[in-house]
């Protein structure tokens, strides 16, 4: 990740005014004061959070196209929030996977019970006292696992 100031922003024009292309996406070309500079884009008219004499931080790469190489300015990945309120992915903890797990579970554990109840080999009343105990039994086993 670098960090620098934006010294220019220039859209792409054509026919004299900024059109997204068949994606929906505006380009940038977006310099800085390190003389990075690189194409950037976005579904936005604007190309936030480069803004002229605002420090930025941001990725770049170099790319090759069909008229030759040339660098992309990207907004660095972030492990939270996102950008513009945009929500990023969040590693759950190990006691919530256990907890979704255990609830995941509840479902394929009935559908066992009944399975035996189709397949003759418990009473229709045994399917509760079958589902507890394969649910004791899971409880059990998945209590041990270590996660994290």
């Amino acid at each position: 990740m670098k960090k620098a100031k934006v010294t220019k922003v220039v859209p792409f024009i054509k026919d004299g005014k900024q059109v997204a292309d068949e994606y929906g996406n505006f380009t940038f070309t977006v310099t800085f004061d390190n003389n990075d500079c690189g194409y950037y884009t976005t579904k936005s008219q604007t190309a936030e959070p480069f803004v002229v004499d605002q420090e930025a931080e941001y990725e770049i790469e170099e790319k090759e196209g069909k008229k030759g190489k040339y660098f992309k300015v990207k907004r660095p990945q972030q492990n939270k929030g996102g950008w513009g309120g945009k929500s990023a992915y969040i590693p759950k903890p190990p006691e919530q996977i256990k907890q979704e797990t255990r609830l995941n579970a509840r479902s394929m554990l009935m559908r066992y019970a009944v399975d035996l109840w189709i397949a003759d080999k418990i009473t229709p009343e045994e399917i509760g006292s079958t589902f507890d105990l394969l649910t004791n039994i899971y409880d059990a086993s998945i209590t041990d696992i270590t996660l994290g």
